[in-house]
């Protein structure tokens, strides 16, 4: 996001997708979290949300801290609604490897014409006449 709070465009990647591991807490800034899925659908970016945790929640101890989180999957939902993806809930580790072999990756091929033979043969006709001239000049006559 752009200082003033406008969506820089950053092109169309339709078959790009963004997969979010989270326990769908917002800690950020003030809808941070619905800008960045803003930009992400007008760049045509699907994003897959995986909720980690459970809504009753759990006490983490991380380098000496004590850290509660808890599972809002409202919040991974509709990320992953706004941007035509899908949430894939996961209440313990186990259930990843089923997650990660149901994700659906999309490849988009679109063919473009490339307007560089007329360059090309351009290239070469000009090529082929200064090697004539210069045959001519060279030896007097035409083989």
């Amino acid at each position: 996001m752009r200082r003033d709070g406008t969506i820089p465009g950053i092109g169309y990647w339709p078959s790009a997708t963004i997969v979010i591991f989270s326990d769908g807490q917002d800690e950020g800034a003030a809808g941070a979290t619905a800008r960045a899925t803003a930009a992400a659908e007008k760049a045509g970016v699907r994003i897959d949300t995986v909720g980690v945790g459970t809504t009753a929640g759990t006490t983490v101890d991380v380098d000496g801290y004590h850290l509660f989180t808890a599972l809002h999957p409202s919040a991974l939902k509709s990320i992953a609604q706004a941007t035509r993806g899908a949430y894939y809930p996961a209440s313990d580790a186990s259930q990843l490897d089923g997650i990660a072999s149901t994700i659906k990756l999309r490849l988009t091929i679109t063919s473009q014409r490339l307007p560089l033979a007329g360059a090309f043969i351009a290239l070469a006709l000009v090529l082929l006449a200064a090697g004539s001239v210069l045959t001519v000049v060279r030896s007097g006559r035409v083989v």
